[in-house]
């Protein structure tokens, strides 16, 4: 280890690197040469011990944020040639941890969990699960500066190299990568000097199945909109690229990393099944053929695989549950938010308030108002939105994310003119689809955002924002979440909410804040 920190410049981690053979030798049991049939024991063993843990959620989040990402650490500067078996083996072992607690594949479902599969390795943005796939390894331009920087001689020579005619075949590679990455569509790509330069990456949000911060994030962005836009959504039915499209929103990934830390962030096991299987287009634990089956409310007509019908059917009752499940989120952070220098009132009838002509006899209700929010003084007149449509998107859903919302919002307004005209109020719509959330609802957090964050230090107050970003995003994506599922069998199986705790302490919010990046400690 002294030879290689003298000859390259580069000192090891003790905390991350194994030394055997320091007297020659083989290999102690356990360890040999990369290969596709190796991995180190330690993370098979990681992997077994996932499947057998009995709390769906906790599982996916250590699968997510330790086991997934290793293997991109580890190899990310390693020939992509050279390491394409071991990827494809890590990433083949990966997904039999998230097949195994999802029951696996039923008669004639290839296809299905084909396309399941292609889901799951796109980011949450793309309307996937966030797993990073170990062959899409792109760090060669995040390389290249720190390199310059020890050494610039060698660096101008690779450069050089890069730009003319290659020799070496790890150069070979990388000028293979860039060459890909156009074909993928990315224009926006960096000459070779512009990188050992250390040219800045344009900032991207960090989410599950992006990989290091950087230029990788741009680089795996870039065949990942390639096969989603032209390979995986051509494949997909006009329902599936309309969920797809939806689950791509702002903020819908929340509940994937949700830490479950009470019960407002908790999604039981049963409940954290029909959720990945919906979101993976996967057909949904049995229930009745018919809608109101077995004595039970419902249209009488035959359901899907997918609980599309559920969900959409107003005769079935479900509706307005799945609504007060959202709604009681929104008034729990409103509360957290406001604290007591504010006032949160939940379902409010208009025809009890000074709203303007409004009749005595008025029937329309608002689900929370909150006072005491805006710094001008208006109270915030607050209608949150479910929605789903039942096998049919709304026009032009599945060809562009925000219809069904945009469409709701509409309808809000038309419903309330009263609260659109001016005045000491505002009209706020919460609106959300099954998978994220309209410009209204990211508006308003960022309004109670606010206040929160100026109760806290001011050495603090960057974390504390986003500490209560994550906390807020997670409650409201893991209720929706929770009452989508709840719906979707057609039968309401989730047991009464208990009341909303007081607010956060800074402290535990602080950790929320520091637990957005995935592990890089070692496994033992």
């Amino acid at each position: 280890m002294g030879e290689v920190e003298r000859g390259a410049g580069v000192e090891a981690n003790l905390g991350k690197t194994r030394v055997y053979n320091a007297a020659g030798g083989d290999a102690p049991p356990g360890i040999a040469a990369l290969g596709p049939d190796v991995r180190r024991p330690a993370e098979a063993d990681l992997l077994q011990k996932l499947q057998r843990l009995p709390d769906l959620q906790s599982a996916w989040l250590l699968l997510a944020y330790c086991a997934a990402p290793r293997a991109q650490h580890l190899l990310r500067n390693v020939l992509s040639a050279d390491i394409l078996p071991y990827a494809r083996a890590h990433d083949a072992a990966i997904w039999n941890v998230v097949e195994g607690p999802l029951g696996g594949q039923g008669p004639d479902e290839g296809d299905a969990w084909l396309a399941a599969r292609a889901v799951a390795f796109l980011p949450p943005s793309f309307g996937g699960l966030g797993l990073l796939s170990a062959e899409r390894v792109f760090a060669w331009a995040d390389a290249l500066p720190v390199l310059r920087a020890r050494y610039p001689e060698v660096a101008d020579g690779i450069v050089h190299e890069l730009e003319g005619e290659l020799a070496r075949p790890c150069l070979r590679a990388a000028a293979l990568a860039a060459h890909r990455l156009a074909e993928a569509g990315w224009e926006a790509r960096p000459d070779w000097d512009a990188c050992a330069r250390g040219a800045g990456s344009p900032a991207v949000d960090g989410e599950l199945g992006l990989g290091n911060p950087g230029w990788q994030r741009h680089a795996v962005l870039a065949p990942l909109t390639s096969f989603r836009e032209r390979v995986l959504l051509p494949t997909l039915t006009p329902a599936a690229r309309a969920l797809l499209h939806s689950q791509s929103g702002p903020h819908a990934r929340m509940w994937l990393a949700a830490i479950p830390s009470d019960v407002a962030s908790t999604l039981k096991p049963d409940l954290m099944h029909v959720a990945l299987r919906r979101r993976l287009r996967l057909p949904l634990p049995l229930t009745g053929r018919c809608c109101g089956a077995q004595g039970r409310h419902g249209c009488g007509a035959q359901v899907d695989a997918y609980g599309d019908h559920h969900l959409a059917c107003p005769r079935k009752g479900l509706l307005p549950r799945r609504g007060f499940v959202v709604e009681r989120a929104w008034v729990q952070v409103a509360r957290e938010a406001v604290s007591p220098e504010g006032r949160v009132v939940p379902q409010q009838w208009l025809e009890h308030t000074t709203a303007p002509q409004v009749r005595a006899d008025d029937r329309r209700r608002l689900d929370f108002v909150v006072y005491g929010a805006m710094t001008t003084g208006e109270a915030l007149c607050c209608d949150a939105t479910p929605l789903t449509r039942a096998g049919r998107p709304v026009h032009g859903a599945d060809a562009r994310a925000g219809v069904a919302l945009d469409a709701a919002r509409r309808r809000k307004v038309a419903r309330y003119p009263e609260l659109t005209r001016g005045g000491p109020q505002r009209l706020v719509v919460l609106a959300a689809d099954v998978g994220g959330w309209n410009d209204q609802c990211q508006q308003f957090l960022r309004i109670l955002l606010r206040l929160p964050v100026q109760r806290a230090p001011p050495p603090l107050r960057a974390s504390a924002a986003q500490g209560w970003a994550r906390r807020w995003w997670s409650v409201l994506s893991v209720a929706l979440q929770r009452a989508v599922a709840c719906s979707a069998l057609g039968v309401w199986s989730m047991p009464p909410l208990p009341g909303a705790q007081d607010a956060l302490p800074l402290g535990d919010v602080l950790d929320l804040a520091s637990a957005s990046a995935p592990s890089r400690l070692p496994l033992h």
